[in-house]
């Protein structure tokens, strides 16, 4: 079984995959009391993660553009936890057109770059 997949089919592995960590808080967060103290009401954290990939194929440019084109996939990729992996839910948001180049007659596609938001 491959290391990143979406929506259980294998995909190639990211030569950068950033995940960041982002609060999503209540509406009150960042409001003041009349005392002066601050609140911050955290509700969970989410990732988001930005994936990009060295060269690629055209066949995998297409399959990757055709499962990151829905509303919401779920990935499968390594995490540092007792599985070794995490299948998150994704909204997929900006992407980059990817480069073309041709190496000895062969043509590949490179830096194709997507930003994905946690569910």
């Amino acid at each position: 079984m491959s290391e990143f997949m979406i929506n259980s089919i294998e995909i190639p592995a990211p030569v950068k995959w950033q995940v960041q960590e982002q609060q999503v808080t209540t509406a009150y967060s960042g409001k003041q009391t009349l005392d002066g103290k601050m609140h911050n009401s955290v509700i969970r954290i989410r990732r988001i993660v930005t994936a990009q990939w060295g060269l690629l194929k055209g066949a995998d440019v297409a399959l990757l553009r055709q499962l990151l084109s829905g509303n919401n996939v779920l990935v499968r990729f390594p995490e540092a936890n007792e599985l070794g992996f995490d299948e998150v839910s994704f909204i997929p948001g900006q992407s980059t057109r990817p480069i073309r180049i041709v190496v000895e007659d062969e043509t590949y596609w490179k830096s194709f770059q997507v930003k994905l938001t946690e569910v």
